[in-house]
């Protein structure tokens, strides 16, 4: 059931992005503001926040996928893991944005480009060009942990269950609301937890999927967490997210032999100057073959009865 419902959910999810709109999580949003507005201010905050706000959805859905198991054989079960899953896969287009970005920059459309590569980009925007594409492709190994391996680990370790939760743990961190409660830090260190096997299995990923050896000695590099000060001293969430983030990137770098490739450029055709953006198309193509090598081991672990 959980390979079918991963297969299924994937195709939905990479080949009809028209139903991204469907994956809207406002009906969270007004049963949180519901379950919140009857509680006392105290257990709105906190870690008893995120507890409550989380407890009805990921609760029910649990009583409700044991009520149904074994249903009709099977079906309804599966239905509802497909359904979850989508619904778990976070949305915002990052294919077509990576697509315009690259589009754009072939094209020497440089305003159409920095626009792409700011969506793309979480932190502060490169100067630099060479900069600028380094960190879109930082931006698409990144990105694929918390949009997708996170949410694929926790679904074929816990089933639908575990995809839900991650994904509202995810909505809660970044709610504007959940920041000035306290809730937000709290769901900022679950995820941080929550990411940290998936991250490493991530990087396992891109070794296989990449230049092996380069990959290999990026795992086993002693280096501070990317983006992070040696001398700095981080709160927990902080310190195992930027953990998470240093293994994923710098392994995806090596499997990619980042470092060795030359960001260049040059006057097209049409006068306007066009930017070398390989890396970001290797970025993406070792995304997609390390979720094959997901996929695979996931169906030799289904073939083997371990997962069903």
């Amino acid at each position: 059931m959980i390979l079918v419902a991963t297969l299924i959910a994937l195709i939905l999810e990479r080949l009809i992005p028209e139903l991204d709109e469907r994956r809207s999580l406002h009906w969270f949003a007004v049963l949180r503001g519901r379950v919140w507005g009857a509680l006392p201010e105290g257990l709105r905050r906190g870690w008893a926040g995120l507890g409550l706000a989380l407890l009805l959805p990921v609760g029910g859905l649990g009583l409700f996928a044991g009520w149904i198991e074994g249903w009709l054989w099977g079906l309804p079960a599966l239905m509802l893991a497909i359904v979850v899953l989508f619904l778990a896969l976070r949305p915002g287009g990052v294919d077509e944005a990576i697509d315009g970005y690259i589009a754009a920059r072939a094209a020497g459309e440089e305003g159409t480009a920095r626009h792409h590569a700011q969506n793309l980009i979480a932190t502060e925007m490169p100067a630099d060009l060479e900069g600028e594409v380094r960190a879109v492709a930082d931006s698409v190994l990144w990105q694929s942990l918390e949009r997708l391996f996170s949410v694929l680990f926790w679904f074929f370790l816990l089933g639908p269950v575990g995809a839900l939760f991650y994904r509202l743990c995810v909505e809660l961190a970044q709610d504007k609301d959940s920041v000035e409660t306290g809730v937000a830090e709290a769901a900022r260190a679950v995820l941080a937890v929550l990411d940290w096997a998936p991250a490493r299995l991530l990087a396992g990923g891109f070794i296989l999927a990449g230049s092996f050896e380069d990959g290999v000695a990026a795992w086993t590099e002693d280096s501070a967490p990317v983006g992070q000060s040696e001398d700095a001293v981080p709160d927990f969430a902080t310190r195992v997210e930027a953990g998470n983030r240093a293994c994923v990137l710098r392994v995806g770098r090596g499997a990619l032999r980042a470092e060795a490739q030359e960001i260049t450029s040059e006057l097209g055709e049409t006068g306007l100057m066009q930017a070398d953006v390989s890396l970001v198309r290797g970025a993406r193509g070792l995304v997609l073959r390390t979720l094959v090598i997901w996929l695979a081991v996931l169906s030799l672990l289904t073939l083997a009865g371990v997962v069903i």
